[in-house]
C-alpha cells in the first residue's frame, strides 16, 4: 500500500514534468485515496489540482488536510497560504506565511511573498527586511540562481513605490 502511494505520487511528477497535469491529478488523487494519511499525496494534490486550474476552494481543501496531519511543517503552511491568496483570503495568506516563518524561518519563498505583500501594503522597509531575509536563506540553502536573482531584483527594487503601484 505504502508503495503503490508512493510509486503513483511519483508518476504524479512525472507526468507533471510532461506537461499532463490532468492526468497527474489523478494519479495523485488515487494515492490520497488509498492512503488520506499520506501528507505528500495531499500536499501533491492541492499544488496539481492549482496547475490543473481547479477551483480554489478544492486546492485550499487539499491544502488544509496536508496541514491537519503535519500542523508543524511550514512548508505546508506556505502551500496553504499560497492557495488561499490565490483565492483572494489575503489575511488568511498572510497569518500562513507567518505561521510558516516562525516554524521554518529559512523559507525564501515564504519571505518573497511577504515581502511583496508588505510593498503592496506601502510598507517599503517592511519590504526589504523580508526580501533581505529571503536572500539570505535562499543563498544558504543552495536555492539556485534563479530564485536568489529574483530575491536579489526584488530587494534592489523594493524602495520603488511606483513598482508596487504599476502592478496592483
Amino acid at each position: 500500500r505504502a508503495d503503490q502511494v508512493e510509486l503513483l505520487n511519483d508518476f504524479a511528477i512525472a507526468l507533471v514534468k510532461d506537461g499532463r497535469v490532468k492526468e497527474a491529478v489523478s494519479a495523485v488523487a488515487e494515492a490520497a485515496a488509498i492512503d488520506p494519511a499520506s501528507t505528500q499525496s495531499q500536499s501533491n494534490l492541492a499544488i496539481m489540482l492549482k496547475d490543473a486550474g481547479a477551483p480554489t476552494h478544492e486546492c485550499v481543501a487539499a491544502a488544509r488536510r496536508a496541514l491537519e496531519l503535519q500542523p508543524s511543517n511550514g512548508d505546508l503552511h506556505h502551500n496553504l497560504a499560497h492557495m488561499m491568496h490565490h483565492g483572494g483570503d489575503v489575511d488568511g495568506a498572510v497569518a500562513h506565511w507567518r505561521r510558516a516563518l516562525e516554524l521554518k524561518p529559512s523559507l525564501h519563498m515564504t519571505h518573497a511573498a511577504l515581502g511583496n505583500h508588505e510593498g503592496y501594503r506601502g510598507n517599503l522597509s517592511g519590504a526589504r527586511a523580508h526580501y533581505a531575509a529571503g536572500l539570505d536563506a535562499a543563498v544558504r540553502a543552495d536555492a539556485g540562481r534563479g530564485a536568489v536573482d529574483s530575491l536579489r531584483l526584488q530587494l534592489a527594487t523594493a524602495c520603488i513605490p511606483h513598482i508596487y503601484a504599476s502592478v496592483g
